[in-house]
């Protein structure tokens, strides 16, 4: 049985978003989850605090981090969600694409600075990471009509 079959079978529908709808919803949440593969090529899943910049995704980390090394030109993903547990209905939004990071950029600085500030304590060095999509899905879990 399919995912899809398993949902129908509970009374509940999925919904396929259109990438206008994608892109409103990643505006609208602050954290998603950044996958990549580490040096030794294996898969890794980190939150960050996130914004949405020219339809891709930004993010800060520092220079040396996990999140730094991920973002020579390979292939990576973007992934958020929400859902209401009591309902059973929710949202996720999957972007896939080349990570790049930003060399410093007052503009980049002065559209999403004052949105997008480092949850780590400190005064840091910042390195602006931008995940260039070409692929942008999404699903949404309705209830039964």
């Amino acid at each position: 049985m399919s995912n899809r079959e398993a949902v129908a079978r509970l009374g509940r529908h999925v919904q396929e978003l259109d990438e206008r709808v994608c892109w409103s919803l990643l505006d609208g949440i602050q954290v998603g989850r950044f996958v990549f593969d580490d040096t030794s090529g294996q898969p890794v899943a980190l939150p960050v605090n996130h914004a949405v910049d020219d339809q891709s995704i930004v993010f800060r980390t520092v220079p040396g981090s996990k999140l730094a090394a991920a973002v020579q030109g390979r292939r990576a993903s973007f992934q958020a969600d929400q859902f209401d547990a009591d309902l059973h209905t929710g949202w996720s939004v999957l972007v896939k694409g080349q990570a790049h990071a930003v060399v410093y950029d007052d503009e980049l600085e002065h559209r999403l600075g004052g949105r997008l500030q480092p949850w780590a304590a400190g005064d840091v060095e910042t390195l602006w990471i931008r995940l260039a999509p070409d692929e942008i899905t999404g699903l949404s879990l309705l209830p039964p009509e």
